[in-house]
Formats: C-alpha cells, sequence, structure tokens
C-alpha cells in the first residue's frame, strides 16, 4: 500500500528523487517556490534558463556535501546520504583533493551558484543584517525617529528693491544658478527627481527598505514632502508646480509631523548636492538665508539621475517669466488627499513649463524675486505621497538638450540604425549615401622606398642579374602601393624569357617572397621586373571613389578595382565588360574584392538604376547586404534558389530581348533613353509583352518604365556547381552569351580556379577577368591564358584583365572592413525597403529544362507523388490502365489518368488506345531476338559480351591501375584511341606508374613540367585533371580502404547516381568518358553509344539521339533496371545486346578482333 500524500506517483517521483540526490532533496520544493515567486515577482538578474541551470548545479552540490559530511550507512548508493549523484561525484573529489579541499571548493561553488541565482547583493544585505533593530522596531510599530522641523525663511522684501542681476554662470553652472540659494528646501525637490531605477519617481529610503531591498525585495513607500506655497502669479505659467503643492498636498499639523531618520544614512553621491556645496562656498557672501540649528541637519541624501538637470532649466524659465513684486498669499485650506503620481506627469509638466517660458521674453532675475516666489513658507507644513513602484519598462527619462534625439539603440545600448523609420525620416536623407562613411587613408603613411633607396636596390638587382649572366641596366623605377617595379634595358641577344625562367632564384637571391617579370610593357622595348615593397600601403576605397573617372556619369555600372603599379586608381565599367571572372585560391583577397565592387555600385546608383541578385552558397561573405532596396530577393543560400534564380534572369533577358526588339533598340540604354523621352513628353507607353493570362489580379497593361542594370554576383560559383550540377553551368553559359544587351551582368568568383568549374565555353564569353593569388601556374593559365598569379603577394593584389585589353596588369585591390561594409548598408536601409520579386525563387525543376525554353506539354507542371510507384507497378504486372492504377493506389480517376499522360510523355508507355488502355515500352524479348538474328545465333552473340569483374575482383584492383584507366580515357577524349594507346606505355614511365602517393607529393614545378614533356600528351588541361583525379583516388582510399572497394560497393541499379558523383567529386569524368572508365575496369554498366540510343528510341522511349538531361538519363535506368529485372542480364550485355540490334551489322570475327579497343 502507498501511504504518500501525492499516491503512487508522489512516490515514484519521490524515491526517483531521493536515490539520485538523497538529502538534497529537500532543497527542490525552495526553489520551486523561488521559481513560482518570479511569476509575479521578476527580480532576477539571469535569464530564465540559466537560472534554472544553476538549479541543477546547486542541488548537485548539495547532494555532494550531504555525501561528505551526513554520515549514513549504505547498503547501496541509492540510500547515501547524497544519493547517487552526491556518492559518485563526492567520492571521486575527495579522492582526487582531499575532504578539505573539496569543502572549500564546493562552498565557493554554492557562493558563486546563489549570487548568480538568486541575486543576492551581499554589500546590502550585510548592512541590512546591522540595521535590523531598527527594521525590527519599524515593523512592530515603535518609532525610533527623529523630527527634522525647518524654521520657517523669512521672505524678503522686494517690492522697492531694485533687482540684482545674477551674473550669467559659466561652463556646468549655466543651467543650476541659485539652486544654493534654496538649500533649505531642496530635500523636496530633490525626492521629486531622484531615483535608482525609475527617474520619475520619488522614493524614501529607510532602514526597513534597506533590509528588504538587501534580499532583492521591494516595499511600497510613503514619505512626507514639505509643501511648497507657490506664487499666484504661477499657478498659470507654473501647472507642473502648482499641482505638485496643492493638488496633490495634504496638509497635516505642525506637531504631528515626523520625519524618519535612520541612525545610519547611507552614503550616496549626488552631483546636485555637491554642485550646491561648490556653489554655496562661491557666494556665501554675497546671500545666507535665516535658518535654524534643527534645520542645518543633513538631509537624507538621495541619488540623483543625469538627467535631473532639466528642473534646474525649469526654475531658470520659471524664474525669467514671474513677476518681482508678488503679494503676500496664505495657503488655501485643503481636503486631506491621498493620491499617487507618477514620474510621466511630471515629465509634462515639466515640459509645458519649459515650452511656455521660452515663449517669453527673458527678464532678469534676482535672487530675492527667486526666493520669494519659492521659499516663502508660513508654516511647516508636510504634504503626504502614496507612491507605488512601477515594474513596467516604460522608457520615459528625461533627455538632456546636449543628447541626440535620432540616435537609436537596441536593448544592449547599442546604436542601430532607422532601418524602419518612417517615411518622415527618410525624406529628409540625400538620395545616395554620403562618402563620409567610408575610413580614410590614413594621413601618416609614409612611402615605401626613398629615392636613394630605390638608386640601391635597383644597383643591387643589376648585380644580381649579372650572377646568372643576364645582362641588363635599370632604367626606370615605378614604386606603387604594394611592389615596386623596375624597368630594364635588356643587352643584346638576351631573351626575356630567360629572366621569367630564374624569377624563382633571382627572388631567393634577393631575399624577398617573390619576383614577377614582365615580358612585354605596351609602348616600352624594356621588361619590368615587380618587387615587393618593404612597408606595405594599404589602399583604401574611398580614394578610389573620390576621382572624376567614377564620378563620369556615362558610366552605366562603375567599379573600383584598385590602384595600379605606379599608384593611380583603376575602375572598370561593368556594363562594358560586361562579365566579370574573379578566382583565387583562400586568403587571396577575394571576398574583400567583391565587397568593393559592391560598395561602390551601391554608393553611385539608386535602386531604380541598378538592382542585384547575391548568391552566397558560404552564408557568411554576402550576409551583410540583406534588407537593402537593391535586392530583387533575399541573399541567396540555398543552390536550389541560386537555380531558380539564374532560371528568372534568363526569362528575364528573354523579355527584355523582346521589348528591344519592339522598339527597335540594341541594348537597354537605348530603350531606357526612349523610355524617359516618352515620359517628359507625357507619353504613356504601355507593356507590349504583357498578357492577361500571366496574372491573376491585374487586368491591364502595366507602363513601361527604365529598366535597371541588373548584376548577378555569385561568391562561390563552384561549389553552386557542385551542388545543383550542369543545369546551373548552362544557365551561366546562357546568361553570358546574351545578356549584355539586355543589361543584365553576372560577376561570378570562385576559390576553385579549375578546367572543370572555369569551362572554356564560360571563358570565352567573359573576357574580363581576375587573377588574385593562386597555388600554381596551371591555375593562373586557367584564369588568365598565362602564367604570373602565381607570384602575387596576396590581400588583394590581383592581376587585371580589363575589358578590350590583351595583357593583365598588376592591381592592388582596395580594402574593405565589415564596419564599412555595415555603415553604407545601414544607410540604405533606412532610405528604403527591399522590393522583392517572388517569382525569383520559384523552385526551378530541372526535369522541365524552363531555362532553356523547354516546358512540359501541361504546362511545366512537377510529376506527381505517386509517379515512381505507379511505374514500378505497370514495369512489374505490365497492366496500363487508369482503372487498374485507381483500384491499385485508391486514387480518384484523375490523378490515375494524369500519371498515365506523364508516363507516356516520359516514354515508358506507348500512346493509349481506344480502349482507354496503352502498351509497355517494347520488351527486351523482341531486342533480343533481332540481336540474335544480326550476329547469327546465341553461341556468337554470347562471344561479343563483355568481362565483367565480381566486386571482390574489383576491390582487389589497385589504387594505381584506376588512376591509369581514368587518365586514359581523358586523353582518348579528343585523341583517335590508337594514338593514346600505342603511347601508353610512356605515360606509365612519365607518371610513375601512377603510384598515387607519390604523384599526390609532387610540387607544382613538377606538374608544370609535364608540359615540356614529350612522353604525354602536352595538354595542360589534361594534366591538371590527372593532378586533380591523383587526390580524388587518394580521398576514395582513405575514406572507404580502396578505390576498388568505393567502385564495389556502389549499388549496380544507381549507374545514374554513380555517373553524377565521378562528375561532381573528380575532373573530366562526366559525359560517357565515366561510363566508359568503368566498363573497362570490369564495372557492369551500360553504355549510351549512338545505337544504344536508337534501340532505346525503337524500345519506345521518347529520348533524344545525345541524351544529357536528367530527366532523360533517369528515364534511361529505369528501363535498363526494368529489363535487368526481366531477363537477369547484366547492364553491360543489355547495352551490347541493344547495340548490335541496330545499326550497321559488322562481321562478328571484326568485332572480336576490334572488343576491348573500342567500345560500340
Amino acid at each position: 500500500m502507498v501511504s504518500n500524500a501525492m499516491g503512487a506517483s508522489g512516490a515514484w517521483v519521490a524515491d526517483f528523487l531521493i536515490g539520485f540526490f538523497g538529502q538534497a532533496t529537500g532543497l527542490i520544493p525552495f526553489l520551486c517556490l523561488i521559481e513560482a515567486s518570479m511569476i509575479w515577482w521578476p527580480r532576477s538578474y539571469v535569464s530564465p534558463m540559466f537560472r534554472r541551470i544553476g538549479y541543477v548545479f546547486l542541488l548537485t552540490i548539495v547532494a555532494v556535501i550531504c555525501f561528505i559530511f551526513i554520515d549514513q550507512p549504505t547498503d547501496a548508493m541509492s540510500n547515501a546520504s547524497g544519493g547517487i549523484v552526491g556518492f559518485e561525484i563526492g567520492r571521486s573529489l575527495v579522492n582526487v583533493i582531499g575532504v578539505i579541499y573539496a569543502t572549500i571548493s564546493l562552498g565557493v561553488m554554492i557562493f558563486l551558484l546563489a549570487t548568480l541565482c538568486f541575486g543576492i547583493r551581499w554589500l546590502q544585505m550585510i548592512r541590512s543584517v546591522w540595521q535590523w533593530p531598527v527594521a525590527l522596531k519599524e515593523m512592530l510599530g515603535y518609532s525610533t525617529q527623529k523630527t527634522i522641523q525647518k524654521a520657517p525663511v523669512k521672505p524678503v522684501a522686494v517690492e522697492a528693491a531694485e533687482p540684482q542681476t545674477i551674473d550669467p554662470p559659466t561652463e556646468f553652472d549655466s543651467q543650476n544658478f541659485g539652486l544654493n540659494d534654496f538649500e533649505s528646501h531642496s530635500t523636496a525637490l530633490e525626492q521629486a527627481v531622484a531615483k535608482h531605477e525609475h527617474p520619475h519617481e520619488v522614493s524614501q529610503q529607510t532602514a526597513t527598505d534597506d533590509f528588504l531591498r538587501g534580499f532583492g525585495m521591494a516595499d511600497e513607500t510613503k514619505i512626507s514632502i514639505p509643501n511648497l506655497p507657490i506664487h499666484p502669479t504661477l499657478e498659470t505659467e507654473v501647472p507642473a508646480m502648482i499641482r505638485l503643492a496643492t493638488e496633490q498636498a495634504e496638509y497635516v499639523a505642525p506637531e504631528s509631523i515626523s520625519q524618519p531618520v535612520p541612525d545610519e544614512i547611507p552614503e550616496h553621491t549626488s552631483w546636485l548636492a555637491q554642485h550646491r556645496d561648490w556653489k554655496a562656498k562661491n557666494q556665501a557672501a554675497e546671500v545666507q538665508p535665516p535658518v535654524s540649528a534643527e534645520a542645518e541637519k543633513p538631509a537624507v541624501p538621495l541619488e540623483e539621475p543625469p538627467e535631473a538637470d532639466v528642473f534646474d532649466r525649469l526654475f531658470q524659465s520659471l524664474g525669467s517669466s514671474t513677476s518681482h513684486a508678488p503679494p503676500k498669499v496664505n495657503p488655501p485650506p485643503v481636503e486631506s488627499v491621498s493620491s499617487s503620481f507618477t514620474g510621466l506627469d511630471v515629465f509634462e509638466r515639466a515640459v509645458s513649463s519649459l515650452d511656455k517660458a521660452s515663449a517669453k521674453p527673458a527678464v532678469p532675475v534676482t535672487f530675492e524675486s527667486l526666493q520669494a516666489d519659492f521659499v516663502k513658507v508660513d508654516s511647516p507644513s508636510l504634504v503626504t505621497v502614496d507612491l507605488v513602484e512601477e515594474t513596467s519598462a516604460v522608457a520615459n527619462d528625461f533627455e538632456e538638450d546636449s543628447v541626440e534625439d535620432d540616435v537609436l539603440v537596441d536593448a544592449n545600448g547599442r546604436r542601430i540604425s532607422h532601418s524602419f523609420a518612417t517615411v518622415e525620416k527618410r525624406k529628409d536623407l540625400s538620395p545616395l549615401p554620403s562618402m563620409d562613411l567610408l575610413d580614410r587613408p590614413d594621413p601618416h603613411r609614409k612611402v615605401s622606398y626613398s629615392a636613394d633607396e630605390l638608386r640601391s636596390l635597383a644597383q643591387l638587382l643589376e648585380i644580381k642579374l649579372k650572377e646568372f649572366n643576364i645582362k641588363a641596366e635599370v632604367v626606370d623605377a615605378q614604386p606603387g602601393p604594394v611592389v615596386t617595379r623596375f624597368e630594364l634595358d635588356l643587352a643584346a641577344g638576351i631573351k626575356a624569357s630567360k629572366v621569367t625562367g630564374i624569377a624563382r632564384d633571382l627572388a631567393r637571391s634577393l631575399s624577398m617572397a617573390s619576383v614577377r617579370v614582365v615580358e612585354v610593357i605596351p609602348g616600352k622595348p624594356y621588361i619590368g621586373i615587380e618587387i615587393p615593397n618593404v612597408r606595405r600601403e594599404m589602399v583604401r576605397l574611398i580614394e578610389l571613389l573620390e576621382t572624376n573617372e567614377y564620378r563620369d556619369p556615362k558610366a552605366l555600372i562603375s567599379m573600383a578595382m584598385g590602384k595600379d603599379i605606379a599608384g593611380r586608381p583603376v575602375l572598370t565599367d561593368l556594363a562594358k565588360a560586361p562579365h566579370m571572372l574573379v578566382a583565387g585560391t583562400t586568403g587571396s583577397g577575394k571576398s574583400v574584392a567583391v565587397n568593393a565592387m559592391l560598395l561602390s555600385m551601391l554608393l553611385k546608383y539608386t535602386p531604380l538604376q541598378l538592382r542585384l541578385i547575391l548568391i552566397d552558397p558560404k552564408q557568411l561573405e554576402l550576409s551583410n547586404y540583406n534588407g537593402i532596396p537593391h535586392l530583387l530577393t533575399p541573399v541567396v543560400t540555398d543552390m536550389k534558389d541560386a537555380a531558380s534564380s539564374l532560371n528568372w534572369c534568363v526569362g528575364e533577358m528573354e523579355r527584355r530581348y523582346k521589348l528591344l526588339s519592339i522598339f527597335k533598340v540594341r541594348n537597354a540604354d537605348a530603350f531606357n533613353q526612349k523610355v524617359e523621352e516618352a515620359i517628359a513628353n507625357g507619353e504613356e507607353l504601355i507593356d507590349p509583352t504583357w498578357k492577361v493570362d500571366d496574372y491573376a489580379i491585374q487586368q491591364t497593361a502595366p507602363r513601361l518604365k527604365p529598366l535597371p542594370m541588373i548584376v548577378v554576383v555569385a561568391d562561390e560559383f563552384a561549389d553552386m556547381i557542385m551542388q545543383v550540377g550542369k543545369k546551373s553551368e548552362d544557365l551561366i553559359q546562357r546568361l553570358a552569351q546574351k545578356s549584355r544587351a539586355a543589361g543584365i551582368h553576372l560577376i561570378l568568383a570562385t576559390q576553385r580556379p579549375s578546367v572543370d568549374v572555369i569551362t572554356g565555353l564560360i571563358k570565352a564569353n567573359i573576357p574580363t577577368r581576375v587573377a588574385l593569388r593562386v597555388n600554381s601556374k596551371i591555375d593562373s593559365r586557367t584564369i588568365l591564358d598565362e602564367g604570373g598569379a602565381e607570384y602575387l603577394l596576396g590581400h588583394g593584389d590581383m592581376l587585371f584583365l580589363g575589358p578590350g585589353k590583351n595583357e593583365p596588369e598588376r592591381v592592388h585591390g582596395a580594402f574593405i572592413s565589415d564596419d564599412e561594409v555595415n555603415k553604407v548598408c545601414d544607410a540604405w536601409r533606412e532610405r528604403g525597403s527591399p522590393d522583392y520579386v517572388d517569382e525569383i525563387l520559384t523552385p526551378y525543376d530541372d526535369d522541365t529544362e524552363k531555362g532553356q525554353g523547354r516546358l512540359l506539354e501541361d504546362g511545366g507542371a512537377a510529376r506527381d507523388a505517386m509517379f515512381d510507384q505507379v511505374v514500378s507497378f505497370v514495369l512489374e504486372t505490365r497492366k496500363v490502365s487508369a482503372s487498374a492504377i485507381q483500384r491499385k493506389f485508391s486514387l480518384g480517376f484523375n490523378r490515375a489518368a494524369r500519371l498515365v499522360d506523364q508516363m507516356e510523355e516520359a516514354g515508358i508507355i506507348s500512346p493509349m488506345g481506344a480502349n482507354d488502355e496503352g502498351g509497355m515500352a517494347q520488351s527486351f524479348d523482341a531486342i533480343y531476338q533481332r540481336a540474335l538474328k544480326r550476329k547469327g545465333g546465341e553461341a556468337v552473340l554470347n562471344q561479343l559480351m563483355p568481362t565483367i569483374l565480381s566486386p571482390t575482383e574489383l576491390a582487389n584492383i589497385g589504387d594505381d591501375r584506376y588512376l591509369s584507366m581514368m587518365t586514359k580515357g581523358i586523353n582518348q577524349a579528343g585523341f583517335h584511341w590508337q594514338v593514346i594507346e600505342n603511347k601508353w606505355p610512356q605515360f606509365e614511365e612519365a607518371f610513375y606508374g601512377f603510384d598515387v602517393e607519390r604523384l599526390a607529393h609532387l610540387p607544382d614545378e613538377a606538374w608544370e613540367n609535364y608540359l615540356a614533356d614529350a612522353r604525354v600528351v602536352r595538354n595542360w588541361q589534361k594534366i591538371s585533371a590527372l593532378k586533380e583525379n591523383v587526390m580524388f583516388v587518394r580521398q576514395l582510399a582513405q575514406t572507404h580502404g580502396s578505390a576498388g572497394r568505393f567502385f564495389a560497393d556502389w549499388p549496380q541499379d544507381d549507374q545514374f547516381g554513380l555517373l553524377q558523383y565521378l562528375k561532381k567529386h573528380g575532373s573530366r569524368l562526366g559525359g560517357m568518358t565515366g561510363a566508359f572508365f568503368l566498363r573497362r575496369m570490369g564495372k557492369d554498366v551500360y553504355l549510351l553509344s549512338a545505337d544504344v540510343c536508337v534501340a532505346l528510341q525503337q524500345a519506345g522511349l521518347d529520348i533524344p539521339q545525345n541524351p544529357t538531361s536528367q530527366k532523360d538519363l533517369k528515364a534511361i535506368g529505369q528501363l535498363f533496371n526494368q529489363w535487368h529485372q526481366q531477363t537477369q542480364l547484366p547492364y553491360s550485355h543489355l547495352s551490347k545486346i541493344a547495340a548490335y540490334s541496330v545499326g550497321e551489322n559488322y562481321d562478328a570475327d571484326y568485332i572480336l578482333e576490334k572488343m576491348g579497343q573500342d567500345e560500340s
């Protein structure tokens, strides 16, 4: 029987907690009570999650202490005084550091956790403990307070006196003059404006308050404020003081007045009190109001908020706007009233008083007038006000005049921008952000080399060249920000290539990091040698933007690139480029260069002139630009959205071409001029490409507007190509070919300048290129078609091949900090919000190939989710009818009919007949019978089948053989296969038998030497492919044990996935090159030769003659899988039989002779 008051559940919970934490479980109800009190009384100084984590640690430490100090016999760990947790942790802790040090450590941790979790203020708690007798007596109703009564101040007659003008105070005193004159009554004013957290509320500290506040508790306080009689003239001009003195006043008999004063007054710092003391010393000789000895007792000091000088200005304005001969008025009797007020009332009244006072002319103010107006007291009456401390976080603080009123801060006090400012805020801003947002260059920067140093370095260069038997004379030196170019006149008969060949040795001889040789300097008969400067100069973007070339209005898309070798600004017009390729290794400054280009555009063009699409696969480089009004879509980080964005650009390009054709202009700039002229003449141009069927809401054609330039920036387009595949490459190629006239331009950046990323077609359509530092000459040639980028210094040092130039020039890019980017982006966010185009992120179906203008007949609708299951059912049962599909999958007739239509479009079934049933694509039996008939029987056909290795045999093949066969297939592409076959032993010798580890550690110079090695094909793109495939095979071996194990374990029915993997991770293994490689290694794969594709078409599969799309390749794979299930024949045999069933019927002996050399 369970006797627990909470029943069985309570017993289980109690047993569980006691078993784990022992006697420390008694702390749990206390913690739950504290956590529940936080619902009505949130006083914690830490977040709830952090506080609760502290509870767990506190409970654990108490359990350990219970285990150490409470001796309890334990027959099991669950019976220990500290539970399982205390037993395990305590035993280990004692064994390591002993009981004494363990106790000290646990005590310190409890002290820290209690402070953080409960917000205990130890100093206030200690002070409260010393005051506990006074607090106890107060709570019991005993009075231990001292009575403070201030003698009335005798008013000073001012009727017949000449006004004595007070000299204008200076500096800090200018806002607070005359405060020392009211020392006897400043306590009441201080209480009205002083508060620790809420400067608008009045609070009187007592011993009880200190005692309770020491434990994080507060109480409603009831204080007494002396009543201040106000001159009647002030009744209309100073409403705040009238209300404070009369409407909220409760007159009390003088004999009942008592103000509590604690025995020990805590020390506080009050700038108002300090100022009053300082002022009193300076003006003691002028005025000394008579006060009683009892009135000289110190008032309770309170902390003053920094906004308290608002009341000083209030006194000043009141004194300057009131009469100097006030009649004597006795305070009227007022009924006892108990009311409360908040700082908001005081704020509103004070502001209204300041507004009224500032609207009147200033009058000389005298001390006597101020004293008569404010200090005239007939009786020491008190006003009793009940103040309730507000817990809301409403910030109605007074602001000083010297503080900017337009600075916004977040919850942590950090400055934020006016991104969500109102229209009133935005309309006052300039159309473009100011250049002042950019950092200025260091005004104290020094030149890298003096004239004497240049002469010495030139002489040293001539001497070092003589050591290599090169006679040359330095004729000129051009010091730049990063390097200095020396122009040399070579002696007769010395070739420039000889100097280029010793570049590395010359750098070593000069003790330089690198030396670059410029063999041709346009317009001069000299060569150039570029030597790094000792002190590198930082190029700032503002130096390039404050030039006439950048301000040129004729440039459609101005971009700052950097400074050239002589320190001159280098800018370019992207509209003339018309696209740009940026490549460089990690740390070369690629992202900074892209940021400099973007800021160059943002500081010159408005969103009406320029729109951006930013693609950031790394999700870090371009995220700062989110929310600026230039964006057509948020920064794209998902590569599927990147393909959709490029596809939208293709559609927009086609739409713009239609407009250009209709208006008979050749580019977007000429079109914009026509539209602007029509708008200026009051003509309305209607969009001729608009169709009512394309819009669900808009029923009228829109008016034409000038077309903004569109710039697509892909920070790492190699990663995009790897993730998305060939479709993104096709879209980029199409944009690069045609989008110039439409006003759409590309900036493609990559840190992997390999030939499978920067293809020949991309390079042909992107002539403007930026090569930052790369790792090898091969990479440099991939970008620029020449070497030199491997000698750059990094950090923005680049070779820039501008539009229309044949030779690249060396440019030192501008440095842009993240702070500058954020400031410019914040400035644009203040000026407007982005107007996104929703259609940009419409999912791009790679099967429909919208970007190439090929849509499905049903309007591009995606395949049904049940499509693959239905195809499997049809292939297994060979039942093709909507009713059969409807019964099998419990679908509606319409959906089943759509599935049949989709299978028909994919070529899986034949067109529907009269009985509403379709036939399967031609079975393999017919193909097999035709091949048997053509080749002369089954025995001959079996001899023609290729050899297939088992998974075990594939796994036992060495990595070097896989690498060798990859290289052979790559080199045979574009050559006659027999040439490479005859030369292959020399390949084996040149590449060390394709030893993976040896090739992986070859230096870059060794790879470059193969370009002059006659034993191999001296094609640097194919050599580079081998270099990358070495790392690919090595990675397979490290991950799977060997490359053979990887290929052996790959599923047979997923050849499409395997070929995609080879294309993505290998180099030049896409298309049929990868399939031929697998076939030659003995892997069971099918080949898509021309004859095989014809056989597939005759079998009823709707594919082109050369299928390349993923849709066609997947359909082919499904059909081969179905044939394999039907016949149990290997995939290699299926494709061979299909090839033999069509085409020219070669003799079997001829085929056997060529087998293994040329695949059908």
